[in-house]
């Protein structure tokens, strides 16, 4: 559980980390603009155990990452490995213009992340290998069939999130669009079988009144927040459709 590093093109990264996928999910807490994510993170991984070779070209402008993960449903997180079954996860992310002195066009980030892998659920309680999914108040609002006849997972699971921001000064721009697709089996006297695709989107935008920079490591206030010596920290406004 650590990370080796070796020069700038190649770094290993072995335990439990997010599988880098969904862009606002690869945000640290402190750093998302709303207390809670946008839907696409609900279609990829949370949390999950695996091993992952990541690299950043010297001048930052391209970046990789490929990893073998044990696999977990959308919106999971991974505490033990009960089959042989594994998913393949890569992303590509690039700032074409980072070494540019152009404030307009260096805060530009463009990338794209997917996987593969191949899940067989069972029909034990807990065991289907299937998501739930739950509205920003953690609200179920879509499960799959339980109990009798119950729908398991049952062959090939795939993402793919495409991704992108742009910062200008004190302006943010942030878009993401997850899609999931699953093979699933209904297990019944007829059994059925089908493939499950989902997909999610958000756009976000930005801006900070009090004149600090935006950036996807989030705003780092010129004073602190102490109105009793006259400091009222950074303001921010900030609207999203997901």
């Amino acid at each position: 559980y650590g990370e080796i590093k070796t020069f700038p093109w190649f770094k290993v990264r072995a335990g439990k980390f997010t599988p880098p996928l969904g862009l606002e999910r690869l945000q640290s807490g402190s750093a998302i603009t709303f207390v809670e994510r946008a839907h696409p993170t609900s279609l990829v991984p949370n949390r999950d155990t695996g091993l992952q070779v990541s690299g950043d070209s010297a001048n930052g402008v391209f970046s990789y990452q490929a990893a073998l993960f044990n696999g977990v449903v959308d919106g999971g997180t991974g505490e033990t490995d009960t089959t042989d079954d594994k998913d393949f996860v890569g992303r590509i992310f690039t700032h074409p213009f980072k070494t540019s002195s152009s404030d307009w066009i260096n805060g530009l980030g463009i990338g794209a992340a997917a996987s593969i892998g191949h899940q067989e659920g069972a029909t034990a309680s807990g065991a289907s290998q299937l998501p739930s999914f739950r509205t920003p108040a953690q609200q179920t609002f879509f499960s799959y069939t339980a109990g009798a006849t119950p729908t398991i997972g049952d062959g090939r699971r795939t993402r793919v999130v495409p991704q992108a921001y742009w910062y200008i000064g004190s302006l943010g721009l942030l878009g993401e669009c997850a899609l999931s697709s699953q093979e699933v089996t209904r297990v019944a006297v007829s059994t059925t079988s089908a493939t499950i695709n989902n997909r999610a989107w958000q756009a976000a935008v930005s801006y900070v009144v009090t004149g600090e920079r935006a950036s996807f490591r989030g705003v780092k206030p010129r004073q602190p927040f102490d109105p009793k010596n006259g400091g009222w920290g950074a303001l921010e406004l900030a609207g999203r459709y997901s």
